[in-house]
């Protein structure tokens, strides 16, 4: 059981009771200053609408989660990337991934033929799902689509090809063992509003 938990969002008291029966010393929610981090959610999707916009695109996909536990997340992103996509005027079109179903792959590719160029995709994993699911369309990335993730997982680094995502963790952040023993020890954080950045690699 780990010594703390960081969370995106402010965690129901019961959930923090139990794990605190279970030996986590300290939670803290990046949805609050005074826990050190502060994350806006709309934040990186907006990066990633900004940067689709700079490539050039006009017309693009919001590709969302099927998860019903990240719902909150997923519609709070999902807003976000329609409301900045309409004050840039691009066109947004809502689909989900099917991870298995050949009808996304399918989807993918008619979008395409109608004149869309690029995805934003709630998160990585849903990121590479729609990358398996291009390629099985047929789809050039990011010639045809690009993708673009958000969370800059490890994976994202070697996938096919690499995925281009937003990371909310800032360059000069200090280290995580530093951090994690400041919010162990008590500390008082001046609160650091993360300011989510493009990792550009290959997919957009």
């Amino acid at each position: 059981m780990p010594e703390a938990v960081i969370s995106l969002g402010e965690l129901p008291k019961h959930i923090r009771r139990v794990l605190a029966r279970s030996g986590v010393r300290r939670v803290a929610s990046m949805s609050r200053g005074n826990d050190g981090l502060l994350l806006r959610e709309t934040s990186a999707a907006e990066v990633q609408v900004g940067y689709l916009a700079e490539c050039g695109h006009n017309r693009i996909l919001y590709v969302g989660s099927t998860d019903s536990s990240l719902a909150a997340i997923n519609e709070t992103r999902h807003a976000a990337v329609r409301r900045y996509g309409d004050q840039l005027g691009m066109q947004v079109v809502t689909t989900v991934a099917a991870i298995e179903s050949d009808a996304f792959a399918e989807e993918l590719k008619a979008r395409s033929e109608d004149g869309f160029t690029a995805a934003a995709a709630y998160n990585d994993e849903i990121a590479f799902a729609t990358l398996g699911a291009a390629h099985r369309g047929g789809l050039r990335i990011p010639d045809e689509l690009a993708v673009i993730g958000i969370d800059d997982l490890p994976l994202a680094a070697v996938s096919y090809p690499r995925l281009t995502t937003v990371t909310n963790e800032p360059a000069d952040m200090p280290s995580r063992a530093a951090f994690i023993d400041s919010i162990l020890a008590g500390a008082t954080i001046q609160a650091t509003l993360l300011q989510p950045r493009v990792i550009v690699r290959e997919s957009a």
